[in-house]
């Protein structure tokens, strides 16, 4: 049961250049009024608070490609906030005017149950979401995956995308199809030739031999229906537009005819007549269709998940505002103050970065000398030296000129007692 979002109501009642009277606010006793000003958010905060919430890189970059963009291009984070600057979100006058409304939104959507579909699971790297759109979209029936669910949570514009098939893939696709599949000799023109027909290369009738035995009604739906689009780099390519209400057809008799091979005992298969190849080119339209279906199903999934884990961040965002009596760093009185609060966190971070840097820089300085001493006091210890010459040679060096140490002294007392040996 999603838990309850606490809001007080009569914080937000008050905003700026235009407040409210506060007879018409909801009380809520024992807590402060918000400041009369708007809620401004940084996306460079919201983007941090990303990753406090998930280790999940997809979601992640998901986030930072939706903060690129402008807020009315998303249509659930769109109807909530919009753009303040290049950097800066600002919730939306509807919100900040009625609190009742922003209380009801607040409760109506549970960022927290968001946070904890974006965690990975234990062990994992990404979230269970993302783990399944690095899986390679496969034409092989996947029963963990309902493709009919799928199709029917598609918005209308990916559905017309995910009906356009490219025939140079599609053309492909028969290949392959009739390669593995292992079409006898007399059996594999028939399916070629009924691919040509389809899209609009050769005329049924100009092919060879009877006709009798082709199908209409099979290709009712598919014929005439290929297009010519204009690529983004100035090329041409053709799409074989299948209607939507198709596409389901289309898959089914590609499961139908997998199904088939895989309970037949035979290992060959035939197309000896026309129908029959018509048949093999609409389930190798429905296997390339469930290709896209499963590819453009993945990516809404992931593209509606990382829009809500926004959303979440923003209401949480308000919320942590509200709570802090708008006190906090989160509420600038505006864009301007917002850029000299993180220009001052920049620099303190820029300064932080630099201590730890000397500090280093002293910690290796030290243990640079220390090795040092150690490795001249083994020296000294080998050719029976006096303890005093453990010092560093470059500490020796600079008493070059100074005055006689005790080892100095020793060594010369230890020459002058040789030589009169």
């Amino acid at each position: 049961m999603p838990t309850r979002t606490r809001l007080d109501l009569s914080r937000m009642a008050r905003t700026t250049g235009n407040a409210q009277d506060e007879s018409d606010v909801p009380e809520s006793p024992g807590l402060s009024p918000l400041p009369r000003r708007r809620v401004w958010m940084s996306k460079a905060v919201l983007s941090r608070a990303a990753a406090h919430h998930t280790s999940c890189s997809g979601c992640l970059s998901a986030i930072r490609s939706f903060l690129s963009v402008s807020a009315q291009d998303l249509r659930l984070v769109g109807s909530v906030v919009e753009d303040c600057t290049c950097d800066a979100l600002v919730l939306r006058q509807c919100y900040a005017d009625d609190p009742k409304k922003l209380g009801q939104l607040m409760q109506s959507f549970p960022h927290s149950n968001v946070f904890e579909q974006v965690q990975p699971e234990k062990g994992a790297k990404r979230c269970a979401l993302h783990r399944r759109a690095g899986v390679v979209a496969s034409a092989l029936p996947d029963n963990s995956w309902d493709w009919r669910d799928a199709w029917e949570r598609l918005p209308s514009p990916i559905r017309r995308e995910v009906a356009l098939v490219d025939v140079g893939v599609l053309e492909s696709a028969v290949q392959r199809a009739t390669s593995s599949k292992h079409f006898c000799p007399d059996c594999k023109p028939n399916v070629i030739a009924m691919f040509d027909v389809l899209v609009g290369r050769y005329d049924l009738l100009d092919l060879p031999g009877a006709i009798e035995d082709y199908n209409p009604v099979l290709f009712d739906s598919l014929m005439g229906r290929v297009i010519t689009e204009q690529l983004n780099d100035g090329g041409r390519s053709e799409f074989l537009h299948c209607r939507e209400d198709e596409v389901a057809n289309l898959i089914a008799d590609f499961e139908a005819f997998e199904i088939q091979e895989l309970t037949s005992p035979v290992n060959q298969r035939h197309a000896a007549t026309l129908d029959q190849a018509q048949e093999e080119i609409r389930a190798t339209i429905g296997a390339q269709l469930l290709v896209q279906l499963r590819t453009a199903s993945q990516a809404h999934a992931t593209a509606v998940q990382g829009e809500q884990f926004l959303l979440g961040l923003i209401l949480d965002f308000i919320q942590r505002a509200v709570d802090t009596d708008g006190e906090s760093e989160l509420l600038p009185d505006s864009p301007t103050e917002r850029d000299a609060d993180l220009a001052d966190g920049a620099a303190a971070e820029k300064k932080s970065r630099g201590r730890k840097r000397k500090e280093r820089r002293a910690k290796a300085k030290a243990a640079k000398a220390k090795a040092q001493v150690s490795e001249d006091t083994s020296s000294t210890g080998r050719t029976g030296g006096c303890p005093e010459d453990s010092r560093p040679r470059g500490a020796m060096a600079e008493d070059s000129n100074q005055e006689p140490t005790s080892g100095e002294r020793c060594r010369s007392s230890s020459s002058s007692s040789s030589s009169s040996s």
